[in-house]
């Protein structure tokens, strides 16, 4: 189940995402949708945060400063946090790098999130080596 995921998640990305000539709204909805599957995924290793399916929200997608096939994004997802006597939702930022290569095929090169209750944490993966996303 989890590699037909897996696969699908490529072919969706890839499908989906293989042209930026699309627009702005476009890419950001399919980015959404595999950043959700990502965080789906991960959810299994957190041990005090259970994700909310759907609560991935990209606020920003910028071109990149150091190259214009490369594209920055800024969001934020929900999860519901255990604590010791009570549970709570929490909404935790995340940042993304994304690149287009010149066919127009996109893959995130990196994924991190940054947990609100450690303000310098940050948690980096590429998600294409792991899940071969956008390959």
């Amino acid at each position: 189940m989890l590699i037909t995921k897996i696969k699908l998640l490529a072919v969706c990305l890839l499908l989906t995402a293989n042209s930026f000539a699309q627009s702005e709204a476009e890419l950001k909805r399919v980015l959404q949708g595999v950043i959700d599957e990502i965080f789906m995924e991960w959810d299994d290793e957190w041990s005090y945060d259970t994700y909310i399916e759907e609560s991935a929200y990209i606020s920003s997608i910028k071109e990149s400063s150091y190259s214009s096939n490369k594209i920055d994004i800024e969001g934020t997802f929900k999860v519901i946090r255990k604590m010791l006597f009570a549970s709570g939702r929490v909404s935790v930022r995340f940042t993304a790098k994304v690149t287009r290569s010149s066919n127009g095929n996109v893959r995130i090169t990196s994924l991190c999130w940054h947990d609100p209750s450690s303000p310098n944490s940050e948690d980096c993966v590429d998600p294409g080596k792991r899940w071969g996303l956008g390959q």
